[in-house]
């Protein structure tokens, strides 16, 4: 079947600020381009610890404001970034900011469904990520 037969309305970015997630933003942006589809980048939240992690940002009510402030300032360099790019080919994008409730994978998948997220892009790390 050709990709051009395939209908993807809604895709699905979620970003965390690595180099892997950074680089699949691009290729999110290329495919909403490709399929004139609104452009859903999603950030999940913890709130239990202030770190950066492969899979999430996190913010922790037991760190101090300057520590959250600090998070939320790289989160919207990242944004600012995407949204950019994604203005620039004309592309309809959204933010979803949601708290971690399950795994990062549960969560995603929940959203997607709730939402009919036509598609999933995600960044891999390393050779962890599928071949």
């Amino acid at each position: 079947m050709s990709n051009t037969n395939r209908s993807h309305s809604k895709i699905l970015f979620s970003v965390d600020g690595s180099n892997p997630s950074m680089h699949a933003a691009g290729h999110a942006i290329s495919l909403a381009e490709k399929y004139k589809a609104q452009l859903v980048i999603l950030i999940l939240l913890d709130a239990y610890t202030l770190k950066q992690t492969s899979s999430s940002v996190i913010v922790a009510p037991t760190y101090g404001l300057k520590e959250v402030v600090e998070v939320m300032r790289q989160v919207q360099g990242w944004l600012d970034n995407i949204k950019k790019n994604a203005e620039e080919k004309n592309i309809q994008s959204k933010v979803e900011i949601l708290e971690l409730k399950k795994s990062v994978v549960g969560t995603i998948i929940n959203y997607a469904e709730s939402e009919k997220i036509d598609l999933i892009i995600v960044g891999t790390k390393g050779r962890s990520g599928l071949k």
